[in-house]
């Protein structure tokens, strides 16, 4: 099972600390935590790098660059982030992947995971 952290706005300030006590809990209970959106909102690098070491994955919002307008900086932005991901022995997982031409690029960067239209639209299970 992973869990994904999202950026949303809370009632209560958790302390670092406070937040590695629970990704320790759900990772010994067989949990994999990643963080959203990396790149953009408040989740930059300066932000998250501390919880490095403590998670399974960075998830990259394709989806989130295209509707900022930010298109041209998809190539930098994601090849910085799959160089943190390696260096930190964590796994990349691209969203927003909607078509072939997506799906190409990402061959070319030697992106394995990814999620979007272009797989399938989810669906409840019956």
């Amino acid at each position: 099972m992973a869990i994904e952290i999202i950026e949303e706005p809370v009632q209560t300030n958790y302390s670092f600390e406070q937040i590695i006590q629970q990704f320790n809990f759900y990772r010994q209970h067989g949990a994999l935590i990643t963080l959203d959106d990396v790149g953009t909102g408040i989740n930059t690098l300066e932000n998250i790098q501390g919880f490095l070491p403590y998670i399974f994955g960075l998830k990259f919002p394709l989806q989130n660059f295209r509707a900022e307008g930010r298109q041209e900086q998809i190539i930098t932005e994601l090849a910085t982030w799959k160089k943190i991901a390696d260096t930190n022995n964590i796994s990349l997982v691209v969203e927003g992947v909607e078509n072939e031409a997506d799906d190409q690029f990402l061959d070319n960067l030697e992106i394995s995971y990814r999620q979007g239209y272009h797989y399938g639209k989810p669906r409840l299970f019956e």
